[in-house]
């Protein structure tokens, strides 16, 4: 016998939880990619989380996940696609997000990223459902690659809204002043 386990001794316990995969009204609403992704098929994310990403060197670890998890769904090119497009979805996010704080992230910046965010989710589901990496780039290309640009346009506008003084005083986060500092004044 290779497996000896009496189910009887185990002191696990499940709730309704456990086998709660996807939680929708955060898929839905999320505020950016990222939450996004952790809302949809959560035990996988749970496991490439845990297993994959924080495993990896900080450098390349959104993508080498991201490649795990195309090659898990299966080898279809189709997947690839869509799941290595997230990498440079959720770097224009973090400096999208890092550049405006949430307590100053203005009402149509909002909107914006999640309609952006919202049809960028339709836009990768197009390798889901076609599968063929041609007949996705083909569709991708009737769109203009509109996601990709986006998000590479959103990455170089934070970089230069970081770098102008006039804008980086407006957005910049709040530093509230170490116990040293306050004892010094």
């Amino acid at each position: 016998m290779v497996w000896d386990i009496d189910w009887n001794d185990l002191s696990i316990e499940f709730d309704s939880e456990t086998i709660n995969n996807l939680d929708i009204p955060n898929v839905e609403h999320s505020d950016g990619f990222r939450s996004g992704m952790r809302a949809w098929n959560r035990t996988v994310q749970f496991w490439l989380a845990n297993f994959v990403y924080r495993r990896s060197d900080r450098s390349i670890r959104m993508f080498y996940t991201m490649l795990v998890s195309s090659f898990w769904h299966g080898i279809h090119p189709g997947y690839f696609l869509s799941f290595l497009t997230i990498p440079l979805c959720t770097a224009a996010e973090d400096k999208l997000f890092n550049t405006f704080t949430i307590e100053n992230r203005p009402k149509l910046l909002q909107i914006s990223w999640s309609f952006i965010r919202t049809r960028g989710f339709e836009f990768m589901a197009a390798g889901f459902l076609l599968l063929d990496g041609w007949d996705t780039l083909r569709l991708w290309g009737r769109m203009y690659f509109w996601l990709h640009f986006s998000m590479l346009f959103i990455i170089m506008a934070t970089y230069l809204l970081k770098s102008n003084p006039n804008t980086k005083k407006k957005y910049q986060r709040t530093k509230f002043p170490s116990n040293d500092e306050q004892k010094m004044n």
